[in-house]
């Protein structure tokens, strides 16, 4: 049994870093609880667990030392329809930035084809976007382009994923903005969005009452760096997580949650800034709460923790 155990863990480490090898270019900044939404990531994942489940995530990025710093709050709730077959869902980000304002609602469906003990499905994403520049906030003494001053821009867009999934491993690779438009307010603020996004994590039993959950998130975007994030959670009872998380050149963080047999979830993770900023400030800060509706007849067990 020890030697499968090695021969899982050598197999996901090494499929790991030959991806991170050929990777060049990435995105926008990723949240440290990603494994907890990921529909924002990837529509496939919509429906996935058998029931409900809907939560809400805020970060404060840089919450000390940093003025204009991103604040970002996703709300999130995804359910399986037609007999597991297929999937709905809905994701909400208000993000903040500065002046600067941008909100999004994602619509997810993703149709199911399963397999003995795996499924793997297709989705669609539909999105509105929204962003507005509000200058009455800014320092009089600040020169700001007049231009700008109450301008606001939507747009539209749509993004599709596959997700496989397992007992205990699953892996997507999805696009949530595949038109070639971008979110802009003036010629002079533009944001490229469309990025791939790869997602990967195992379950791994090491102890009847001790599981470890590895996971990685990595996206590609010609117009931005390099970026990735590796993520590993120990969980504890079936109840308490505790793990630690690394996103490149950016941040150490450590995470917290706890699951309730009802359902609820709530956690909080910190992150310690590894950049230069570290000067400026202390770091970032995340809180979860979350519900997840239990699936006693659900064929795959570990579901509760993708």
């Amino acid at each position: 049994m020890k030697n499968i155990i090695n021969l899982k863990i050598g197999v996901f480490l090494v499929a790991l870093l030959g991806l991170l090898n050929i990777l060049n270019a990435q995105n926008d900044p990723l949240l440290t609880h990603f494994v907890f939404n990921k529909q924002s990531y990837n529509p496939g994942v919509v429906g996935v667990k058998g029931g409900l489940d809907a939560g809400a995530i805020y970060r404060n990025q840089w919450w000390s030392g940093i003025e204009g710093a991103p604040k970002t709050l996703q709300v999130y709730a995804n359910m399986p329809i037609q007999h597991d077959r297929a999937g709905l869902g809905v994701n909400i980000v208000s993000d903040k930035i500065g002046l600067t304002n941008t909100t999004a609602i994602d619509l997810s469906y993703a149709y199911r084809i399963k397999f003995d003990k795996s499924n793997i499905a297709f989705g669609i994403m539909p999105r509105f976007e929204s962003a507005s520049y509000n200058w009455s906030l800014a320092d009089p003494n600040q020169r700001v382009d007049a231009n700008l001053n109450g301008k606001s821009k939507t747009s539209f867009n749509i993004g599709a994923g596959l997700y496989f999934n397992t007992d205990n491993f699953y892996a997507g690779l999805s696009m949530p903005r595949l038109l070639g438009n971008s979110l802009y307010l003036e010629d002079n603020f533009t944001r490229k969005m469309n990025s791939f996004y790869f997602l990967t994590g195992y379950v791994f039993n090491v102890t009847p009452k001790v599981k470890f959950h590895p996971a990685a998130l990595v996206s590609i975007n010609g117009n931005s760096p390099f970026e990735f994030e590796l993520n590993g959670n120990f969980i504890f009872n079936d109840a308490f997580l505790a793990g630690l998380s690394y996103r490149y050149e950016d941040a150490v963080s450590v995470l917290f949650q706890y699951m309730f047999k009802n359902g609820l979830k709530a956690g909080a993770a910190i992150d310690l800034t590894a950049s230069e900023l570290n000067n400026q400030t202390t770091g970032s800060f995340e809180i979860l709460v979350g519900y997840s509706l239990n699936c006693e007849s659900c064929d795959i067990v570990n579901l509760r923790y993708f």
